[in-house]
């Protein structure tokens, strides 16, 4: 699949996966979704990596206070 189709869905993707894996009870299903995520951040773009981590850091980074 070309990186231009994968990096238009890529946010969604990881994000809902990500939701998946915190609130999946299965360990079998979590390892799973692991492995997919590892194989989605192979496949996304640099610039679609980047704007996708930075949210990650942002909503980490939420409710700390300065």
């Amino acid at each position: 699949m070309p990186v231009e189709v994968i990096d238009l869905y890529a946010e969604l993707l990881f994000f809902h996966i990500l939701l998946r894996i915190v609130n999946d009870e299965s360990k079998e299903i979590r390892d799973k979704l692991n492995l997919l995520i590892a194989k989605l951040v192979t496949k996304i773009g640099g610039a679609k990596m980047g704007a996708v981590l930075t949210t990650v850091l942002n909503m980490g980074s939420s409710g700390e206070k300065e």
